[in-house]
């Protein structure tokens, strides 16, 4: 078995698999991260541009450079990362596995106009909430078009901080298109957790619960003779998505540790971190100020919804309006409710009470929590009034309607910015905004798998070999001597031996039929001679003309 990295990111992760001659991608993420280096989409022009254009050493402008508060960005097209294609052409992959709607972005590059012409497998829940995130962040950057296509900067053989330390910007690109979005989302074959699909006949392939978000799956692939587990972004926390299935994880020859927790290392605890957010969001809104939380549309915000409003209540605040502004809001609202048979335990009985699975669905009843497309609306002008708690994207700051609210509230000292998303520095994500009044508050709400917890999750799978990320091996965290650990970096190739030395095989049954067995000591046996056949992997005995024989 050959395991090869090709993460556009290090907290989004992406392999490539090579067993039994098929070639599986685990997982497509887009590196989004890259958006940090170019100046913010507005929607509504500053009214001032504080940025001037860059000046190399040797004194030349280069506008497609702009400095602000002595950091430059890429004037221009919003540009992204992919996974790369270096060491395996993206024609060559036979099976894409997608663990979450997070990481599902880039699969429009992989699949359109590449040659490819595999299989796709992913939840229900991960295809459509997928859908919604690839259609919003498609409406963030069509909304705020930018005319030029910056390419020069990147020849540049001295590019100043952080420009210097990206890796590969030759290698990004523009977003794709709704028609590519489309195409790619349509190749997809739906599973529901458990279910053992059959792939050329030569592996089998089944998604169990990962506990990290809704619809989301680690993924088994078993062949006649072994068993390899991809453990991605993985959470054993209780929060809104059904509970990890660790039991179907036992037992593995190999186990690839995917995403891990990349804010702590010591097991997080989301409750203390909740308390922390909503303290500091009611002494604003006591002062006030306004509250901002740059979020996803899906995932982690039905949660701050659900402990925001029970919050406030409990402090006398039920009159501050709470508003969530996406393009894809009242989808995302409606799908968490869609799909009971994904949520945990306790959300899936308050269906059958019968009640909503999730409290938002009450609060939008009764006008507590307002959900609008773009703060452009016209219900949200009529709606609007201060202070208020505002839900809104994208988390990196680039575009989206967080960046027209940070330009209008920043300058405010009484109004917060609170962030939760772990995915994107604080610091790098405000870095255009600079200078700024408002208060900055960090906690990062990260359930995934922390090392301890990926230490403790080995020990009770006893795979016989685990491979990991190297961040997660040179982290302190000690795990059992008696197994056999591997660690890979970006772009390394892992050769891992697995036992290859058994196939099935399926007997016909004119075969079957004549076949005597004999008791020799504690076994039965016979010889037998056929014609041994091999199609679409499968290998077939069949009788051949001449008499059968038998021997013990």
């Amino acid at each position: 078995m050959k395991l090869f990295s090709i993460s556009p990111s290090p907290y989004r992760p992406c392999f490539l698999l090579k067993i039994q001659g098929i070639t599986i991608m685990l997982d497509c993420p887009l590196d989004v991260s890259a958006g940090l280096n170019f100046i913010p989409l507005h929607l509504i022009p500053p009214e001032s541009d504080s940025s001037t254009p860059w000046c190399g050493q040797d004194g030349t402008e280069h506008h497609e450079l702009r400095e602000i508060q002595g950091r430059v960005f890429v004037d221009g097209v919003m540009e992204f990362g992919l996974p790369l294609d270096t060491l395996v052409p993206y024609s060559e992959i036979d099976v894409i596995l997608i663990s979450n709607y997070q990481n599902i972005l880039a699969l429009p590059y992989i699949t359109e106009e590449t040659g490819f012409s595999g299989c796709i497998f992913a939840t229900e829940p991960t295809i459509q909430i997928g859908r919604l995130y690839m259609e919003e962040l498609l409406s963030h950057v069509q909304r705020s078009p930018k005319l030029s296509n910056p390419q020069e900067w990147k020849k540049l053989i001295s590019l100043p901080s952080p420009l210097s330390s990206t890796v590969r910007p030759q290698l990004w690109v523009k977003l794709f298109t709704r028609k590519k979005m489309n195409l790619s989302l349509g190749r997809i074959q739906s599973v529901g957790y458990n279910q053992k699909l059959e792939i050329y006949g030569s592996i089998r392939i089944s998604p169990v619960s990962s506990g990290y978000a809704i619809g989301s799956a680690n993924w088994i692939v078993s062949t006649e003779s072994s068993k390899v587990v991809y453990v991605s972004t993985t959470s054993t926390l209780t929060t809104h998505p059904r509970a990890i299935d660790q039991s179907s994880l036992k037992n593995a020859d190999c186990l690839i540790l995917g995403g891990n927790n990349q804010t702590s290392t010591t097991i997080p605890d989301s409750n203390i971190m909740l308390g922390e957010v909503f303290m500091n969001a009611v002494v604003t809104l006591k002062s006030g100020g306004n509250v901002l939380f740059p979020v996803y549309s899906a995932g982690l915000v039905y949660d701050l919804f659900e402990f925001m409003s029970t919050h406030l209540d409990n402090q006398g605040l039920s009159q501050i309006p709470l508003y969530f502004i996406s393009g894809v809001a009242e989808s995302s609202l409606a799908y968490s409710n869609i799909f009971a048979e994904w949520l945990s335990a306790s959300k899936q009985k308050r269906v059958y009470l019968p009640e909503e699975p999730f409290p938002h669905a009450f609060l939008v009843k009764n006008n507590r929590l307002k959900h609008f497309k773009s703060i452009c609306d016209e219900n949200f002008t009529s709606e609007y009034r201060q202070p208020c708690v505002v839900f809104t994207g994208h988390p990196s700051l680039r575009f989206g309607d967080v960046v027209q609210f940070i330009t209008t509230w920043k300058s405010n000292p009484l109004n917060a910015i609170i962030f939760t998303e772990p995915e994107f520095n604080h610091l790098d994500a405000l870095a255009p905004y600079f200078p700024l009044a408002m208060k900055v508050l960090r906690f990062p709400i990260d359930t995934s798998l922390s090392p301890l917890q990926s230490v403790k999750l080995v020990r009770d799978s006893k795979p016989g070999t685990v491979v990991a990320f190297d961040e997660l091996v040179k982290s302190g965290i000690n795990f059992d001597p008696d197994i056999r650990l591997k660690s890979m970096k970006r772009l390394d190739v892992l050769e891992v031996p697995l036992d290859t030395s058994a196939e099935h095989l399926l007997i016909d049954s004119t075969m079957a039929k004549k076949i005597q067995l004999k008791k020799l000591r504690e076994q039965f046996m016979c010889s037998i001679t056929g014609q041994l056949d091999l199609k679409d992997n499968n290998f077939i005995l069949k009788t051949r003309s001449f008499q059968l024989k038998q021997k013990i």
